[in-house]
């Protein structure tokens, strides 16, 4: 008997399970027919309903914003008639826990007494940042019929279920088989993972539609799946997010974000949201239960978002308004300058949040203003609204608010871009219009006198009888007449072909999904032209719900388009230009560099991150002595709106400076803004400074000119008496007379003769000098290279002055280093080139005085060479003419009446002779009187 009993009462659990899962589906079936759906904030407070909702609960719109969805007028049931108390509700579940409270069933009595039982489930909604419930969204289905066939089945089965033990039937309804049931009908991937064994225990068959992999295919992968399917990025944050479940609370749900790569190899973006289900004896958590959906949108979504904000920045200031951004999720507000310069307000004084705003909104506007915005948004993406805002200094100025909503893959308003215009002055100038159309505000003709002062048509669609009525204006903006006849069909008739199929578009939308229309395009007129038009339209419902009217305004931008298209092409043009990075462009404010191409950037040695962040700034990288003309090109700006261009340097990063031509135009008087074209003049500027010192080094060499021929025409005509041992030519004219005249002893005679000879042998001397410059300057000097001794030449060199030397007792030291070897050279030429330093240094040299010759070998290894110093006790050379000693022509006393002769060309010679043998020559000294060192290095 006990086993029979067991028996039954098991039959009894399986028929009462069966009961309740067909229930449950019976329910999701019926939610998925028409769904309402009311959104409140935390408080409690109804901003919005769909138009479902209000059919389903008998309530309008207008009696469900603004009022608290646990209103007690408003009664709620349990399944068993019991009261369905607040605390109890889905929406209080919702907002205490932080957590979704899915498909309850319960009833609700309607305003006519009606009793409709709906399926009913409350999804909280989080800032970006933190775990507060900011709002709630609450939707539900009607179940009515549902219900009562249910009554009936319940009561075929009271029988059985009076023999469940409840804590039986709990078992059963948290078994395997009925969780599969529940996870077959919840959108959503579900999934237990096994924290031990690394891998999902269970996933429901979502998955092979959001990944592309069925269970079974997600369950072979075991401890793979991640690193086959999460992306690299993600995968290295999965860690850390495992390790906060170490330490998380009863109930507490994380969630993840990541990208998973689905079969079709597209990297689809997922979030979950999980739970610890149970823990090990060491309390480590052992299975986690989560469920993850699909945001892929959402982050399309966020990325758009995010590219735009340069456009909005750009915008923001090129217009005299306040431009704002209010991301709803996370309560934040970003708004341009144009806080301070309308409304008195600086950044610091105010909060970045939409409740700071909505306290400067004048106390009798503030519930228009949030009706007028809940009504925009219900009936589209856009709004426009006027009201009334506290400036700072405690004056109200009127503005007109525009803006854009923007909605996630669920129609949620998830972020509002707009623009705060200051319109109090036109709005004192309408106020008196107002007036006379409040008289007019019902009538038709008032409709008629509005559209045509705002140069706008209106249309009337009857949908039922195909009827058109357009009112004058509209007939004008399609270039119709008066009497025209007019239809549905000549209107498509009247648009341009290309456009019509989006026309039909548009319709279909609105008609289907209840929207309003708003869409632009062109219209073909009886002359050819081509006219944009801007057409706004809203569709009227009869009591079942059949769209039986379309009414509308239309209106004429085709100059608007005109301006975008022109506005669009100068932006294009204008682009091309900065980025061609010809040349330097940067947009700037009194305060700020607010924007710059790359040429510019690298002419200041600053980068890019360096400007977004206002490191640079137009008054720090200018020099203080360039800041009078930066003000006079401002004021000049201003006035006039350009900006003459004109020179000035700009202070680099590094310190150095960089010489810039500057120019600019005028963007924005008020904010003020301009953009400035900048030169780099770095290379005109060292082109100049060398055209200076080619022409002072041309002045320098005609004055060497001069002074060579001045000195080579005295050298000529010197008399003897002057300078008998350096005129060669008066002694050899005096002894070659007196040698005809007369007639000498043979001392006298032999004297005579090696005056000739030895003067022949100076003007000689004389000549090569003149030649070898000649052959220089003309690149004629050849050489000819052989293993030459420069012992010998030393030698050699030695016989040319040896005789002069003893005249003037001028005592000559030679010291060579026997460890020299010979170099590659002309052996003649390196002899000229002795000789001319030992001539040198004889002549300069005074009586009884003393010259050093040497020969070493340089002691660097890496470049081992012979280094022949000649060294005099003489003249020296002063430290003004020691960098001019080896310049052709050049002498340290150039006058005619100079104590030593010639022509100022030997060292020149040297200078050029050591240079075509590969090695340097060098000359050092003290200075006047203290002699001079003369140093050949040859390789």
């Amino acid at each position: 008997m006990p086993d029979a009993e067991k028996s039954q009462n098991q039959l009894a659990n399986k028929k009462l399970l069966h009961r309740q899962v067909n229930k449950k589906a019976n329910y999701s079936l019926v939610a998925s027919g028409e769904e309402g759906m009311v959104l409140q904030l935390a408080d409690g407070t109804i901003q919005a309903c769909n138009a479902a909702g209000d059919r389903i609960l008998g309530l309008t719109a207008e009696q469900l914003v603004g009022q608290n969805w646990l209103d007690p007028r408003w009664q709620f049931i349990h399944e068993d008639g019991s009261p369905l108390l607040s605390k109890t509700h889905p929406t209080s579940v919702t907002q205490n826990t932080g957590k979704p409270c899915l498909n309850v069933v319960c009833g609700f009595y309607k305003p006519n007494g009606e009793l409709v039982w709906l399926l009913l489930s409350s999804q909280p909604l989080f800032q970006t940042e933190g775990s507060n419930v900011y709002a709630i969204v609450t939707t539900f289905s009607d179940i009515t019929e549902s219900k009562h066939a249910q009554l009936e089945n319940d009561h075929s089965c009271e029988q059985d279920t009076q023999r469940v033990d409840a804590n039986q039937f709990q078992a059963l309804w948290d078994s395997h088989n009925l969780f599969q049931q529940i996870a077959g009908t919840l959108p959503g991937i579900i999934y237990i993972y096994n924290f031990i064994e690394q891998r999902n225990s269970y996933v429901n068959y979502e998955i092979a539609q959001s990944w592309g992999y069925t269970p079974a295919e997600i369950q072979a992968m075991g401890k793979d799946l991640f690193t086959q399917f999460l992306h690299p990025e993600d995968l290295a944050r999965l860690p850390s997010y495992f390790e906060k479940f170490n330490s998380t609370h009863q109930g507490e749900v994380l969630s993840f974000e990541y990208r998973i790569r689905h079969a079709n190899g597209e990297w689809r973006w997922f979030c979950s949201y999980d739970t610890v289900h149970s823990r090990t004896a060491d309390g480590l958590p052992q299975y986690l239960l989560g469920i993850a959906f699909d945001i892929t949108e959402r982050r399309h979504i966020e990325i758009s978002l995010r590219q735009s904000n340069e456009r909005f920045e750009l915008a923001a200031a090129a217009v005299n308004c306040l431009i704002y951004d209010w991301e709803i999720a996370r309560n934040t507000v970003e708004r341009t300058q144009g806080l301070t310069q309308v409304f008195g307000y600086t950044q610091q004084e105010t909060e970045p949040t939409f409740q700071w705003w909505q306290k400067r909104i004048h106390p009798d506007d503030q519930q228009r203003v949030n009706d007028q915005f809940i009504a925009s948004m219900a009936n589209g993406n856009r709004y426009r609204i006027e009201y009334r805002v506290r400036h700072q200094d405690g004056r109200y100025l009127w503005v007109e608010d525009r803006g854009f909503a923007l909605r996630d893959a669920n129609d949620r308003v998830v972020r509002v871009v707009g623009a705060s215009t200051d319109i109090t002055e036109q709005q004192a100038a309408i106020q008196e219009r107002q007036k006379i159309e409040t008289n007019l505000r019902e009538s038709e003709e008032w409709i008629r006198l509005a559209t045509n002062a705002a140069e706008m048509g209106m249309w009337f669609w009857n949908i039922t009888t195909n009827e058109v009525i357009w009112t004058e204006k509209c007939r004008q903006l399609f270039g119709l007449s008066l009497e025209a006849e007019i239809s549905f069909e000549i209107f498509l008739s009247c648009v341009y072909p290309e456009d019509r199929q989006c026309i039909h578009k548009a319709i279909a939308r609105s008609l289907e999904e209840k929207v309003d229309c708003d869409i632009e395009y062109r219209s073909l007129w009886p002359d050819g032209s081509i006219h944009w038009i801007a057409t706004k339209g809203r569709v009227f419902y009869d009591t079942d719900g059949k769209a039986v009217q379309m009414m509308g305004t239309t209106q004429d931008v085709t100059q608007r388009k005109q301006v975008e298209n022109d506005l669009r092409q100068r932006e294009t043009q204008l682009r091309r230009l900065v980025d061609s990075n010809i040349i330097g462009i940067m947009f700037a404010t009194p305060d700020y560099i607010t924007e710059a191409n790359e040429a510019f950037l690298e002419m200041v040695g600053y980068t890019r991150q360096e400007l977004l962040t206002a490191k640079i700034r137009r008054q720090n990288i200018t020099p203080p002595e360039y800041h009078t003309l930066d003000r006079q090109g401002l004021e000049q700006l201003l006035t006039v709106g350009i900006c003459t261009p004109f020179e000035k340097e700009y202070i680099r990063k590094d310190g150095s400076r960089i010489p810039i031509l500057i120019g600019g135009a005028l963007v924005e008087k008020d904010p003020a803004s301009w953009i400035c074209f900048i030169l780099d003049l770095t290379p005109r500027k060292q082109l100049e400074k060398a055209l200076r010192q080619q022409a002072e080094e041309l002045k320098q060499a005609n004055r060497n000119k001069d002074e060579f021929l001045a000195i080579l025409s005295h050298e000529l005509r010197r008399r003897e008496a002057a300078c008998r041992q350096t005129s060669p030519l008066n002694p050899i004219l005096g002894w070659s007379s007196l040698l005809k005249s007369r007639k000498f002893d043979q001392v006298t005679t032999s004297r005579a003769l090696e005056t000739i000879e030895r003067n022949a042998q100076l003007q000689i001397q004389l000549i090569d000098e003149l030649l070898d410059v000649s052959r220089i300057i003309r690149g004629k000097l050849n050489l000819t290279f052989a293993t030459v001794n420069l012992v010998a030449v030393i030698d050699a060199a030695l016989e040319t002055v040896r005789l002069i030397a003893e005249t003037k007792s001028i005592q000559i030291k030679v010291q060579v280093d026997p460890n020299v070897g010979k170099v590659l050279g002309d052996y003649y030429r390196l002899q000229q080139v002795v000789g001319n330093l030992l001539s040198n240094a004889v002549k300069f040299t005074p009586s009884h005085g003393s010259v050093e010759v040497s020969l070493s070998l340089s002691r660097e290894l890496t470049s081992p060479s012979a280094i022949i110093q000649v060294k005099d006790t003489g003249q020296g050379i002063s430290p003004e003419f020691l960098p001019h000693v080896f310049e052709y022509f050049r002498q340290a006393d150039s006058s005619t009446t100079r104590k030593f002769g010639g022509l100022g060309l030997g060292l020149a010679i040297v200078h050029h002779l050591v240079e075509l043998h590969g090695g340097t020559v060098t000359a050092a000294s003290p200075g006047i009187g203290q002699g001079a060192v003369f140093s050949v290095r040859l390789p």
